[in-house]
């Protein structure tokens, strides 16, 4: 489920440094956020194992669900599907003879109450200081393999111990739970 966090791990890496930028020499800082969304069954193609979905703006998307989804042929239309997606962040300056990050994590569970399941995916990328503007603020870092990027940094505080050449390991937790819901019954 998770196999790709690793392509999206730059993006992520975006997100945390304009979110909670670097931290103060030796700690760590952490931040996480959540979305739920809903949305309803309109179609559901057995065949293709493709499900049509509306979301609460009325838009349509249609998603395949994949050999690795056990209880499609549960699925009707109506039913509610809730996803909840939650991001968190862990940044910290490693210094000399800190340990390097640890390898990348999956874990995934089937629900056992309802139709779902739920996955949490981890990838650490370490990005070294290029350029740090005090005054903007931002940071200017390098990506292992070698982009440039800049961030505007949220709370200056956080560059106070920061120096340039300074190895910044960035942990990104990617949890989803889906469910689905049956369809409520018909009034009357």
């Amino acid at each position: 489920m998770f196999g790709r966090i690793k392509e999206y791990g730059l993006v992520l890496v975006a997100i945390v440094l304009v979110t909670i930028a670097v931290a103060p020499a030796r700690a760590q800082v952490t931040d996480s956020d959540s979305v739920t969304m809903k949305a309803s069954i309109e179609a559901i193609d057995k065949t293709g194992r493709s499900v049509t979905l509306k979301g609460p703006r009325g838009n349509l998307v249609t998603v395949v669900a994949d050999e690795t989804f056990k209880r499609f042929d549960q699925l009707k239309v109506g039913d509610v599907v809730t996803a909840t997606i939650t991001v968190a962040v862990a940044a910290r300056i490693r210094k000399a003879g800190d340990p390097e990050p640890k390898e990348a994590k999956e874990t995934s569970e089937i629900l056992k109450d309802k139709i779902g399941a739920k996955a949490y995916g981890e990838q650490t990328v370490t990005v070294s200081v290029e350029e740090i503007d005090r005054t903007a603020p931002s940071v200017t870092v390098k990506t292992p393999d070698g982009r440039i990027l800049s961030f505007r940094v949220k709370n200056v505080a956080n560059l106070k111990n920061l120096k340039v050449g300074d190895q910044v390991d960035v942990t990104v937790g990617l949890g989803l739970l889906l469910s689905v819901d049956p369809a409520p019954a018909p009034a009357g």
